[in-house]
């Protein structure tokens, strides 16, 4: 989990070159991962603090699933693996995936 996090921090900080932002929210909308791709900014900004890219968070159209997300989510929700609450979370997180419309405006 914590391995996905870094590459999502590293992909941010420009590890692999200059992030196109343009290029991702197009891929986001064809995909449908917009609310997926601010969800992992919002996680690694939480985790490892912010960087450069950190508005591609603010990228999608569906404000408050992105803030609902938001608030769900936190570095020991996703990390920790016992516990009944952050499972709730989790589970509550994956409903919203699957529910929320998730394209990029």
């Amino acid at each position: 989990k914590l391995r996905l996090i870094c590459d999502v921090r590293q992909s941010l900080a420009g590890a692999a070159g200059d992030l196109d932002e343009d290029w991702l929210a197009c891929a986001a909308r064809r995909t449908g991962s917009g609310l997926a791709i601010a969800a992992a900014v919002m996680l690694a900004e939480k985790t490892f603090g912010p960087t450069e890219h950190g508005r591609l968070a603010e990228l999608p159209g569906n404000g408050v699933a992105v803030r609902l997300a938001d608030r769900l989510l936190t570095p020991s929700v996703v990390l920790g693996s016992e516990g009944w609450w952050g499972a709730f979370r989790r589970g509550l997180f994956r409903e919203l995936l699957k529910r929320a419309p998730s394209g990029l405006s």
